[in-house]
Formats: C-alpha cells, sequence, structure tokens
C-alpha cells in the first residue's frame, strides 16, 4: 500500500531500490479520494503508465481526456479506460508534442469545450528516439519538455480559474544525473548517446517544477514531479527484455505516484516537490533547485515557443555557471536556429 506523504525533513526511511515496490492497487479504493466531475487530461494516456493513469482517474468519476498522437491507438485506449472503470466520460484529443502547432491546436480543442480543468498530467515521453521536432528542436527534449512547456503554459489560465486544480510531470530519476544543459544540443539532430538528451529532458522538467510555484504565486494551482520507478513500459528500448526477466515494475505499479499526487488530501497545500514510486520526496541536486536557472529556462522557453517577444529582466552575468553561455533568443525557423546552435557552440 502507498505510504504516506513525507517531506524530506519528515522522512525517516530510505528510498525504496528498484523492485522493492509494494502490492499494487489504485488509490480510488478510498471513498475521500473520488473526484466526481473532475476534469482531467493524460498525456500519453494510450498506453503504459499513462494509460493505467487514465483508468485511475476514471475510476475516481473524473472526466479523462487522453491525448496522444494515434487515432486508432486512441479509440483503443478510450474503449478500454471505458470498460475499466465503468466510466463513459473518456475521450481522446490529439496531440503531437514534437510539434508546437499541434500543442496549440489540442488546446484550442480542448477550450472550445468550455469546461475547467482540475488535473494536468504531463506523462507523454519518448526515450530513443532520434531527430528533430517540427520546429528543428531535437527531438526528446523537445517532445519530453518544451512541448510539455507549451502546452502547461496555454493552460495555466484556465487551471487558474477552475479552483483547485493540479499539475503533475513525470519525471525520471535520470534527472538528477546531468551537471549542466548542453544548450547546443538542443537544436541539433539526437545524438548517439540519446540517453543525455533523455536525462536533461528529465531535468528540464524539474526545474519547471521549480519555477511555476512562483508563477502561480496567490492561486490554487499547484505542481509536483513524480518518479514512477522503473517500469515495464514500451518507452525503453529495454521493454521486451524487462517484462521478460521479470525486471522493474508493472504500468499498474508504475501509476501509483502520479495517481497519489493527482487525488491524495495530503498534498492539495503541498507544492514544488519531486515525489518517488513510494510518494517519498527525493532530495533533488543543487542545479534542480537553483531560482535563477529555472527562472533562466522559463524565459528561453517562452522564447522558443513563441510565447514571449522580449526577455523580462534578463541574467546578464554569464560566467558558465550551470553551463549557460548567454540568453540566445532560438528562432523557430531552420536557418536562425543553425546559425544560433553555432553562435552558442562557439
Amino acid at each position: 500500500m502507498q505510504r504516506p506523504y513525507r517531506s524530506q525533513e519528515g522522512s525517516k526511511e530510505g528510498r525504496g531500490r528498484i523492485g522493492e515496490e509494494e502490492e499494487s492497487f489504485f488509490i480510488t479504493n478510498y471513498p475521500d479520494m473520488i473526484l466526481e466531475d473532475k476534469v482531467c487530461i493524460v498525456t500519453g494516456g494510450n498506453s503504459g503508465v499513462g494509460l493505467m493513469t487514465a483508468v485511475g482517474l476514471a475510476k475516481a468519476r473524473c472526466h479523462v481526456f487522453i491525448a496522444c498522437r494515434s487515432l486508432i491507438k486512441a479509440e483503443k485506449a478510450v474503449d478500454y479506460i471505458r470498460q475499466n472503470s465503468a466510466n463513459p466520460n473518456v475521450e481522446f484529443l490529439p496531440l503531437n508534442l514534437a510539434s508546437l502547432n499541434s500543442v496549440r491546436q489540442f488546446v484550442d480543442l480542448f477550450l472550445a469545450r468550455k469546461l475547467p480543468l482540475h488535473i494536468l498530467v504531463n506523462n507523454a515521453g519518448i526515450f530513443n528516439h532520434k531527430g528533430i521536432t517540427k520546429e528543428g528542436f531535437e527531438l526528446i527534449w523537445g517532445t519530453n519538455y518544451l512541448g510539455h512547456f507549451l502546452l502547461t503554459y496555454l493552460l495555466l489560465e484556465k487551471l487558474k480559474i477552475s479552483g483547485s486544480s493540479r499539475i503533475i510531470m513525470v519525471a525520471s530519476d535520470l534527472a538528477l544525473k546531468p551537471k549542466a544543459i548542453p544548450w547546443n544540443l538542443l537544436v541539433k539532430k539526437t545524438p548517439i548517446n540519446f540517453l543525455e538528451l533523455y536525462s536533461v529532458s528529465k531535468l528540464c522538467l524539474l526545474l519547471l517544477t521549480n519555477e511555476l510555484p512562483r508563477q502561480l504565486e496567490n492561486t490554487n494551482v499547484t505542481v509536483n514531479a513524480v518518479h514512477p520507478g522503473f517500469v515495464q513500459s514500451n518507452i525503453t528500448i529495454f521493454y521486451g527484455l524487462s517484462k521478460y526477466l521479470g525486471l522493474g515494475i508493472s504500468p499498474e505499479k508504475g501509476a501509483n505516484s502520479t495517481l497519489f499526487c493527482a487525488q491524495s488530501d495530503e498534498l492539495k497545500d503541498v507544492t514544488g516537490k519531486f515525489l518517488d514510486s513510494q510518494s517519498q520526496e527525493i532530495p533533488l541536486p543543487k542545479i534542480a533547485t537553483d531560482i535563477d536557472f529555472a527562472k533562466t529556462l522559463w524565459e528561453k522557453s517562452l522564447l522558443w515557443t513563441g510565447c514571449e517577444k522580449k526577455i523580462i529582466n534578463p541574467i546578464t552575468n554569464y560566467d558558465n555557471f550551470w553551463g549557460i553561455y548567454g540568453l540566445y533568443s532560438l528562432k523557430l525557423d531552420r536557418t536562425e536556429l543553425s546559425h544560433i546552435s553555432q553562435t552558442i557552440f562557439e
């Protein structure tokens, strides 16, 4: 059973190792956690942890929207969620996080429904894909972080006017690994060492989790990140092998930390935290808690997504701290991206 949330200061127990997971359950077993008529969006809700998260939220009587690329997979997922939750209020809206235009179209479709939004689960992600996004950003980072940044930013006003709302970032403990952000790699095709870009994309989600509470000060919106554990999910190239060898945990168990974040009364006033699969707060490295660095990434992301024309109160002391080489405005035009990439590299 899921242990109660404990902050770093309040926990005397260490984090569990991979495989030391307790019995799986959906948190909707608790009647005080039923979320009748709450509206939720789950990106990547058509498979793996995202699918099981959508099932759990539907069991809690939420109105669930799953967001993904494939219509065929989405239709199957919607049927599965409805059948396993006995909840007909499950829908699909198309979303390709590797296209900023697709993100904007998704938001337009959702806002046209004139519904509130109480829970946003930024779950979708890719691991070992290679290439660039529609706008020319590195594919893994652009999908896992930048697409989710724009989605979240465009939905902030809706979240703020919907009463008590929650944003949940599905990150990874690999986010604890990077010591800097390799800015020059963000505008190139995925390198051979794709794992570095995956780790950086998850670090950026933690930095967004750090910055958003300041942006959402004096609102009823909270934001937290979760590490679901090592899940037997089709996101990795090791999916078949891990399942065959019995390594890792099931997607059902992997969804528990997200569902706990979405539903638990214990977290109604908790924000800016990173929780493991047992709801314990994960200590963050200095880079992930640096306020100036989080603000820098926020301002860069506004520029990259076309949400801001200029940087407000830019940081001007560039000493290569955390790998910063200056606040370059990365245009969405491929020629500009190439030029600025070369400038950053130099």
